[in-house]
């Protein structure tokens, strides 16, 4: 990837990074899994390298169906 950047090769329409961070206690996120607090879906290629990144979440979601379908429109922050 250095390589494509530095010579300006690079599609840098097609690169994503991703920073963050996240932590547990022993068994915290285990619980959490249990408790359905995380929503969980297969890492299908057509998400991972979807092109409207602004619609991912909604697309996984519509994907899942079901329950999942109920919260497609939620906002981001809820009031």
């Amino acid at each position: 990837m250095i390589e494509l950047i530095n010579s300006r090769t690079a599609d840098l329409d097609k690169i994503r990074f991703f920073l963050g961070y996240s932590g547990w206690s022993a068994g915290q996120l285990n619980t959490e899994m249990e408790e359905r607090t995380w929503i969980v879906a297969p890492a299908a290629v057509k998400f991972v390298f979807a092109g409207n990144e602004k619609e991912l979440w909604k697309d996984v979601l519509k994907e899942l169906g079901g329950e999942y379908e109920l919260i497609i429109n939620a906002p981001w922050t809820p009031e």
